[in-house]
């Protein structure tokens, strides 16, 4: 058989089949030869490609780093909403652009400077502080990179920054820059001004019908009635399942016992203690003490002074040796006594004792019974979880629940997605915000899984009814309509009175005489900075200050539509010193945001220049864009 097609083979027709064949391969095969990609070439940007294994692995790391943030895994789709794809596709076009220029220029930083910088790189020493080559290899392995696949792109960052540097490095900051960036930042200027007072204003009479209509008209759906929804809920949590006069006195009076310092405070005592290494010395300190010798002398003796043996007002609790807490605790009075501690032998003294004071059980006996109560519910709570999910998978009704479990029930009449009842009265609700967005997502009659409130804490919840949202009559609503409109004219009327006076002043009539003539008073603000804040002023006015040169005049309107007029009446411009060190900071930022523009434009003329060609089918395949969608 294979001698047959060896020699089948060595035919004219088989040759040109092979042939075929080959050029099969050329043209669709996976070097994609014809179509101007190689089989693992994503992007061509000059004589640079960007590698399909190269966004991907950039692609998975920001994944990863936006899913840590969101704290979920990030699907394909989303990612894609986000611009993933584009954002990793541009900085490696960014650096293939500045890599292809490198080449162009014939930079190339030597095998021994990438060697250099490698074994310099902190992320690469063990704890000798020098370079460890396991740890580099391990570094590699985790992120996925070969060394020589590292090597090369250590290589091409390097002369990417040579290039960068040569061409931008050592820029200078103009003086005039930085001066015109101080006075920005520290130029002060102080105002005059006064506020239109709406309350002083003429009072606006009574809108006829026809102000009313066409007022309302034109706002209607300020005044609409919102889709209100008939909700029944039933709760199960510990709250509702707990039964206080289902505990006995005694399950409460042992939980009492077993609190003991919880319903008053605990006996404390005056608790002094000093540790010897053997016990000849403590003895004869037992001794001292009670032949009158004071605590201060014999601490001193010890090496330590009254504040390092007083351990003050203390319960058993507090004492971290267990066989010194036993000692204090276990006199009668004020006395001394010798214990064998866990670091050496002390000599426990008691000055003083403080009686415990606790509240008597009758008075919290009741508490203590709700509290054992709702423990044991609680446990409940989580069995019930299931049962009442299996009625309600078996078809059984609110009602029928609630009867069979012994949960009330509780009827919503009507309710908006706000919150609200239909006069306007807020409805309070368990998980309100979580509930109502469920509730105004689902239909009438609909079952729906329960919303969690709390731990052991469920609401289960069905939409009764639905009152769509309308547009009310103008006579249902013509209080509120009256109000809005009063409160609009006002604004009206307020807004000019302002624009006037501004004006006033404008053409050249004292800020004083203007204010004093509406009934407003003048007021001068202290000297503020462009981002600053001033008591009294809004930030629309501070902004308006420096709107314009001394003398300049302003009429703002806050964000609680109050009107105010302003003329800057002083300009405080700042000294400039361009050594001063407070300058540095700024001109580190403008160095850094200069050189930054000129790279942005330099990479920006590059790819005029150069061109970027992508795949984008490979592009689609690697980022997950379903054929449909394509070049979108």
């Amino acid at each position: 058989m294979l001698t047959q097609m060896r020699r089948g083979a060595g035919t004219w027709v088989a040759k040109i089949f092979i042939a075929l064949l080959v050029v099969s391969f050329g043209i669709w095969g996976i070097a994609d030869i014809f179509r101007g990609f190689g089989v693992n070439q994503l992007a061509k940007v000059g004589d640079t490609e960007i590698t399909a294994v190269e966004f991907q692995r950039d692609y998975e790391r920001a994944i990863q780093r936006l899913s840590q943030q969101m704290g979920r895994p990030i699907p394909a789709d989303e990612a894609i909403q986000y611009g993933l794809p584009q954002q990793i596709l541009s900085s490696l076009a960014t650096d293939a652009l500045l890599t292809d220029a490198a080449k162009t220029f014939g930079l190339n930083v030597g095998d021994e400077r990438v060697a250099e910088q490698i074994r310099s790189e902190q992320s690469f020493q063990g704890v000798s502080g020098q370079f460890d080559r396991n740890r580099f290899q391990q570094i590699l392995a985790a992120n996925g990179m070969t060394e020589d696949a590292y090597i090369e792109d250590e290589r091409k960052r390097m002369d990417r920054r040579q290039l960068v540097d040569g061409l931008f490095g050592g820029l200078a900051v103009p003086t005039p820059y930085l001066e015109a960036v101080n006075e920005f930042r520290n130029e002060e200027r102080t105002v005059a001004y006064f506020a239109v007072n709406r309350d002083d204003l003429p009072a606006i009479a009574d809108p006829t019908d026809e102000e009313l209509a066409a007022f309302y008209d034109g706002n209607k759906a300020q005044f609409a009635a919102p889709e209100y929804r008939t909700l029944t809920l039933l709760r199960a949590n510990p709250d509702t399942l707990a039964d206080p006069t289902a505990v006995t006195e005694e399950q409460a009076r042992a939980e009492y016992d077993r609190q003991t310092g919880r319903f008053g405070t605990p006996e404390k005592r005056n608790v002094q203690q000093i540790i010897f290494d053997d016990r000849t010395r403590a003895e004869a300190a037992e001794k001292a003490l009670q032949d009158g010798t004071s605590m201060e002398q014999i601490s001193q003796e010890a090496g330590r002074t009254v504040d390092d043996v007083d351990l003050g007002s203390v319960a058993r609790d507090d004492i971290i040796d267990p066989a010194v807490a036993e000692a204090a605790f276990a006199m009668t009075g004020p006395g001394m006594a010798l214990v064998d501690g866990r670091f050496g032998t002390v000599l426990v003294r008691v000055t003083d004792i403080v009686p415990a004071n606790r509240q008597p059980f009758a008075e919290v006996e009741a508490q203590i019974r709700q509290e054992i109560a709702a423990d044991d519910a609680r446990r409940e709570v989580l069995d019930l979880y299931d049962s009442i999910e299996d009625a309600f998978a078996g078809g059984a009704t609110m009602q029928e629940v609630s009867e069979r479990f012994n949960i009330p029930l509780r009827e919503i009449a009507s309710v908006s997605q706000a919150g609200e009842a239909p006069d306007g009265t807020p409805v309070e609700l368990p998980a309100q915000d979580e509930l109502l967005a469920d509730a105004f997502a689902t239909e009438v009659g609909v079952d729906n899984p329960p919303v969690q409130v709390a731990q052991a804490d469920y609401v289960w919840y069905r939409v009764a009814d639905v009152t769509p949202a309308r547009d009310r009559a103008l006579d249902e609503v013509r209080g509120p309509v009256i109000a809005a409109w009063t409160a609009d004219q006002l604004r009206t009327q307020a807004r000019d009175v302002a624009q006037k006076a501004a004006e006033r002043v404008r053409n050249g009539e004292p800020m004083e005489a203007v204010a004093e003539s509406i009934g407003a008073t003048l007021q001068v603000s202290p000297p503020f900075q462009r981002q600053g804040t001033v008591d009294g002023l809004p930030a629309a006015a501070v902004s308006a200050a420096f709107a314009g040169p001394q003398g300049h005049v302003a009429d703002v309107t806050a964000q609680d539509h109050s009107h105010l007029v302003l003329q800057v009446t002083a300009v405080n411009k700042p000294a400039f010193f361009a050594e001063a060190s407070d300058n540095e900071p700024a001109r580190q930022r403008l160095q850094r945001s200069l050189g930054d523009a000129l790279v942005s434009e330099y990479v920006t003329a590059l790819e005029r220049e150069r061109g970027v060609e992508v795949n984008q089918q490979m592009l689609n395949q690697i980022v997950g864009v379903p054929a449909g969608r394509a070049g979108s």
